[in-house]
């Protein structure tokens, strides 16, 4: 029977807000992951607002990400889940990677003021 050195680790929650004015991405939030090698799963729960539409739209986000303790990766994204009005279809919410991060970006839409708010909760090992 082999010994387990690491069992799982909840790292938590985090939020963060953003705001696209017109057809730019902007970066809600970022998640720095840490020096030691782990690969994680995190989920994001992302909702724009536009309150002149009005208008709303909701990601439900799943990634699968690994460090080396130095640089990320993408393993798997999934789309868990999207509602949205029509006049915010052309909006987006994504992860991306830079560098030892992984980042929760957003696109807006031309014309649009959106106020965005995203929270993750991660676990590694």
């Amino acid at each position: 029977m082999s010994q387990i050195t690491r069992i799982y680790s909840v790292t938590g929650t985090t939020s963060g807000t953003g705001q696209t004015i017109g057809a730019v991405t902007a970066n809600i939030l970022t998640l720095n992951l840490g020096a030691v090698p782990t690969v994680f799963i995190v989920e994001a729960k992302v909702v724009g607002f536009d309150p002149l539409g009005p208008a709303g739209i909701v990601y439900n986000l799943l990634c699968g990400v690994r460090t080396t303790g130095i640089a990320s990766a993408i393993i798997k994204l999934q789309d868990i889940y999207t509602a949205e009005e029509a006049s915010l279809a052309a909006c987006d919410a994504r992860f991306v990677t830079a560098g030892n991060t992984l980042i929760v970006q957003v696109t807006g839409a031309a014309g649009r003021t959106i106020n965005w708010v995203a929270s993750t909760t991660t676990i590694g090992v």
